[in-house]
């Protein structure tokens, strides 16, 4: 019983973190000089030096939250757990966290949470920088976090894939013009869509500089005599950054190593949903 009201509690408390969250976003004073820390949500991208967006991770978050006569929260996921706390907004972009994890869930083999903990803990500036939102200790960046809303317009459009590794025979033989993979990004829309070569699919991605994500995709279910859609479907999720090697190459690299590379190409979004 004591579990499910702790639960209850929970889903209210961030549910009223998001409709503040809201609230406070269309209220915000251009004139304050730590509005842009309210303008949005921000998704953690870098931590220590070292990128944050990795196959197989769950999106850490933060987000600011202002009350009256100066009083200010904050609440975020870890990837792991959810956690609240106060802010200290002092001085000339001082900030203090007070940070509390509110869930306690055992995460074995989480490696965003111990530093995000500490990076909230030790961080003593913030600053505003190209869109990101960055964090220092003592002078020198600590943790970076892109707006909700980060894209790179570079991206849009339908992509036909050109090269994949690991492949058994042949790229044209396994994949001829009329079945090859593709993939569409649409504006500002953090979820990509297209053709594995057999199913259409929909994949969810999480995007900074030049470091890329896609989440778990979702294809439909039907018949399929391509047995390579799934090593498409499976380098697609081991992505972890990318590269355009000219206007009309776009190429996926795991670790700096190239996956895959597809060519632009002039195709009616609907026809590559529908797998046609």
């Amino acid at each position: 019983m004591l579990s499910r009201i702790l639960t209850l509690v929970i889903i209210v408390f961030f549910s009223f973190a998001a409709f503040a969250q809201k609230e406070i976003t269309l209220a915000n004073n251009t004139n304050d000089p730590n509005g842009p820390l309210f303008s949005s949500s921000w998704n953690l991208v870098e931590l220590y030096g070292s990128s944050t967006l990795q196959p197989g991770l769950k999106q850490a978050y933060l987000i600011f939250q202002r009350g009256d006569l100066g009083f200010y929260r904050m609440s975020g996921y870890t990837g792991c757990n959810y956690f609240g706390g106060r802010i200290n907004l002092v001085g000339d972009h001082s900030i203090v966290f007070h940070p509390d994890l509110i869930t306690n869930d055992n995460c074995a083999g989480s490696t965003v949470e111990t530093p995000l903990m500490d990076a909230l803990i030790n961080a003593d500036k913030w600053s505003e920088k190209n869109g990101q939102l960055l964090l220092h200790r003592k002078g020198k960046v600590i943790a970076r976090w892109n707006p909700s809303s980060t894209y790179n317009a570079n991206l849009d459009g339908t992509w036909h894939l050109m090269y994949l590794g690991g492949l058994s025979a042949p790229f044209a033989e396994i994949f001829p013009d009329s079945i090859c993979p593709r993939i569409v990004f649409s504006g500002k829309a953090t979820v990509a869509n297209g053709f594995s070569g057999c199913h259409a699919y929909v994949a969810p991605f999480l995007i900074n500089q030049h470091s890329i994500v896609f989440m778990e995709s979702t294809p439909c279910d039907t018949n399929c005599a391509v047995k390579e859609e799934n090593v498409f479907l499976q380098s697609l999720s081991s992505i972890n950054g990318y590269y355009f090697k000219d206007a009309q190459t776009l190429v996926f690299v795991n670790n700096g190593q190239p996956v895959m590379a597809f060519n632009r190409r002039k195709l009616p979004v609907d026809s590559v949903s529908a797998g046609r």
